[in-house]
């Protein structure tokens, strides 16, 4: 029997203390947030659609 997901809830917690001296940080290199967060949303929904499309 499947399971069906009809909420998914995700939390972060990021802390600009943590840098590291003299190196990269992985906010440094990474996209704006909202960009990830679009991007994220879309990869998300190209799933449901090619589950949706079996």
């Amino acid at each position: 029997m499947p399971i069906e997901i009809r909420e998914l809830v995700i939390k972060t917690t990021i802390n600009d203390e943590d840098q590291q001296p003299g190196g990269t940080t992985a906010t440094e290199s990474a996209l704006p947030a909202d960009e990830l967060i679009n991007e994220c949303v879309s990869r998300v929904m190209d799933l449901i659609k090619q589950q949706t499309e079996r």
